[in-house]
């Protein structure tokens, strides 16, 4: 009998755990040009553009039709699209500050919200080419609560430097390097509600080879999945193993 409820106790904590699954509210792999983004670039709506020798703001392989040149070399792409930006200064509307914005994503009933992605530049094989100013933000809102810093790039300190991770926000990059091979990186979203804003800053990457490339943008949480059978399921257990004790003592006192 004993043994018939330790099962039972098993099962129940095996149904708790299972009655949680991650749901995916925000998947962009920039594949085709089905999107839910807004580009903006420095202040005005603007268009993904490529002069098709290194100045661009696009989407790159997939179905696109901007071509970036073929020295611009991107490893790891998830898929065969991704999303690139380099010397963005050749933007029609200036592209000082490129900001990429999803809103209004569904995370209404999810907990332990979470941001992922993969990230990369370009390397032109002699020196890095990043400056003080040049970075890479993602930001966060649920609800109209404000903008939560989530992940950042930047330069690792002077002019022509390695980007790297931004561990602390402090504007130096001092975390993993960002190398020419798509990474994926991730970071906790606190805070629950219905709506969520995600916005990706590109800022300063205005000069040549500077750049930054990025794939799978992932927004998820976790959902509870309602169980109402549960504790039925687990009664009528119960009184199946009850049943089976009192047969088996039946029987051995035949």
């Amino acid at each position: 009998m004993k043994r018939l409820l330790s099962g039972i106790a098993v099962l129940a904590i095996v149904m708790a755990q299972s009655a949680h699954a991650e749901v995916v509210a925000l998947f962009e792999d920039f594949e085709d040009s089905a999107v839910a983004y807004t580009i903006t670039a420095d202040g005005s709506t603007t268009v993904e553009f490529s002069d098709g020798i290194g100045d661009f703001v696009t989407r790159i392989g997939g179905d696109s039709t901007n071509t970036v040149g073929t020295f611009y070399e991107i490893f790891g792409v998830q898929g065969s699209g991704y999303f690139g930006a380099m010397d963005t200064n050749g933007e029609p509307e200036g592209g000082d500050v490129i900001e990429l914005s999803w809103t209004g994503i569904d995370v209404s009933g999810l907990t332990d919200l979470s941001f992922s992605g993969f990230f990369a530049e370009d390397t032109d094989g002699t020196n890095e080419d990043w400056d003080d100013n040049s970075s890479f933000l993602v930001e966060a809102q649920i609800d109209g609560g404000g903008f939560v810093s989530l992940f950042a790039v930047e330069a690792t300190g002077g002019t022509n430097s390695s980007p790297a991770v931004d561990t602390d926000f402090d504007g130096v990059g001092d975390g993993a390097a960002i190398t020419d091979t798509l990474t994926e990186f991730s970071a906790v979203i606190g805070g629950t509600g219905s709506t969520l804003d995600l916005r990706l800053t590109i800022s300063n990457l205005e000069a040549g080879d500077e750049d930054i490339a990025f794939d799978n943008i992932t927004v998820a949480g976790v959902a509870a999945i309602p169980e109402p059978s549960s504790m039925a399921v687990l009664g009528l257990l119960g009184i199946g193993a009850m049943r089976s004790a009192r047969k088996r003592r039946r029987t051995k006192n035949a």
